[in-house]
């Protein structure tokens, strides 16, 4: 059976972004990942790295983020809409912590090592580079400012791979161990997003971030209905090919801007 969430996912961003709402929701919502999410790993990672080069690299990677959530921020207020606060069961990173057991009370305890939370990382920036490609040519429709600021965005997240699968291989005990690990965050992240992929649905729905005439919202309430259902799984289809594919698809998308 054809993955639900890979068939609806891009008709919901389509309609969340044609909303002044959804689009200042979408950007906000990023901005606080960027901030209050990820930017709490790197003051823990700095603490215990060693090695001066690697200690460069995560501060870039940390300043990045810090960028990227100012850039979020700056443009979902430009859309001139309240914003409001992102609700805590729709903070992503905090569910993928809870459900490896604690990962980031494990990595301040020592019993997870850097390898396992630059793994985690890739996983992320897997995730933010599969949701740029659809968010980009829809938000271009409707903000083209926006969408040229997800592209230089995303060409950091093409940087930010790199630094992911050097860190985890230099600190690995092995490929085995570390391409087993990916794998299993992988599959646990695949879930975790599937899950909050129904929560997010239902929110925008309740808050009326897309404007939907009564039928689209029996649909998309079936949707959800069904969603919760068969609690699908939503792999982030990416392949160790996507940096790549990513890059060709930020310059075709640089071309098509240019010529607009």
């Amino acid at each position: 059976m054809p993955n639900l969430q890979k068939l609806i996912a891009p008709l919901f961003i389509r309609r969340l972004v044609q909303s002044d709402k959804g689009r200042a929701y979408i950007l906000n919502q990023a901005a606080d990942a960027e901030s209050s999410d990820e930017g709490k790993i790197f003051d823990e990672i700095l603490a215990v790295v060693d090695d001066p080069k690697v200690h460069k690299l995560v501060k870039i990677h940390q300043e990045d983020e810090e960028r990227h959530a100012e850039l979020f921020l700056a443009a979902a207020k430009k859309i001139g809409v309240p914003l409001q606060e992102v609700p805590a069961n729709l903070k992503l990173l905090a569910r993928l912590d809870i459900a490896l057991g604690g990962f980031f009370q494990q990595f301040s305890e020592g019993k997870r090592g850097l390898m396992d939370i630059y793994l985690l990382l890739q996983v992320i920036e897997e995730r933010a580079t599969t949701q740029f490609r659809q968010l980009e040519p829809e938000m271009r429709k409707v903000d083209p400012a926006a969408a040229d600021m997800l592209l230089g965005i995303a060409e950091d997240e093409v940087r930010h791979l790199k630094y992911c699968r050097a860190i985890s291989k230099q600190y690995a005990p092995n490929p085995e161990v570390l391409q087993a690990t990916l794998a299993e965050f992988r599959e646990v992240e695949g879930r975790v997003f599937g899950e909050h992929s129904r929560i997010n649905l239902e929110h925008c729905l309740d808050e009326k971030f897309m404007d939907l005439s009564a039928a689209e919202t029996f649909f998309w309430r079936a949707i959800l209905r069904t969603s919760k259902r068969k609690k699908l799984s939503a792999p982030s289809d990416f392949s160790p090919v996507e940096p790549s594919f990513l890059q060709v698809h930020l310059a075709k998308a640089r071309a098509f801007a240019s010529a607009n």
